[in-house]
């Protein structure tokens, strides 16, 4: 086995500030010389869209590095993950950290450790993939702004859905997941009535994030 040295730091006015609010539960599934990285329940402000980032810092000790971008005035809870194929027999130490937008400090969340046993030809482990689930809707920090979710029509659908955005702002984007939380359709709404083909999507369940400056909200529609 290798000695692994990490390298931890902490930003004590920051984790002070999120006293209360779980930052995630860290978990790994190892499948071979590949392992699924996951930070699940991270309570995270609603506007943001993370991107995973793997880095070395020494050794077989790794960074993950969750960079928000977005900002709204609002509380989710988020699953995260991120997939590390081809990685070469040994242990592993993960530090978990992230960084939102509006702030420019980063939150350290803890540490990930897992052992890899099989063998691996290849010279460099790589990022193939990374997961960020709908929003889990918490709560409004403003409490005197009341927003109403989308509308779909019909529901369920087979050809065409109609979304109906009463809070429409100059701004509105939406974004389509399937069940497993992956993003598949993304545009603008420009009205508040728009019509989209889902024509070319299989059938199963899917979820509408519509947002603006600030305001998100989900809604979920079945294509037959």
């Amino acid at each position: 086995m290798k000695t692994l040295a990490l390298i931890l730091f902490l930003l004590p006015s920051v984790m002070l500030a999120q006293v209360g609010n779980p930052l995630g539960i860290l978990g790994v599934e190892v499948i071979g010389n590949s392992a699924i990285l996951k930070d699940d329940s991270a309570w995270r402000n609603c506007g943001a869209d993370y991107e995973m980032i793997i880095y070395q810092l020494e050794g077989d000790t790794l960074g993950w590095y969750q960079k928000g971008t977005g900002f709204l005035l609002c509380d989710c809870l988020f699953d995260l993950s991120v997939t590390l194929d081809s990685l070469n027999p040994g242990d592993y130490f993960v530090k978990v950290s992230f960084e939102d937008s509006y702030s420019p400090d980063t939150v350290y969340i803890g540490l990930i450790s897992f052992t890899i046993l099989e063998q691996n030809s290849f010279t460099g482990f790589v990022k193939t993939d990374e997961y960020q689930s709908p929003c889990g809707f918490v709560e409004m920090k403003e409490q005197d702004q009341v927003f109403n979710s989308p509308t779909i029509i019909p529901n369920p659908a087979n050809d065409k859905i109609l979304i109906h955005c009463p809070w429409l702002s100059e701004k509105t984007f939406f974004r389509f997941f399937n069940s497993c939380g992956s993003g598949i359709l993304e545009g603008e709404i420009e009205s508040s009535e728009t019509e989209l083909d889902i024509s070319a999507l299989p059938p199963g369940v899917y979820f509408v994030r519509v947002q603006d400056e600030k305001n998100v909200q989900v809604a979920k529609f079945v294509k037959e």
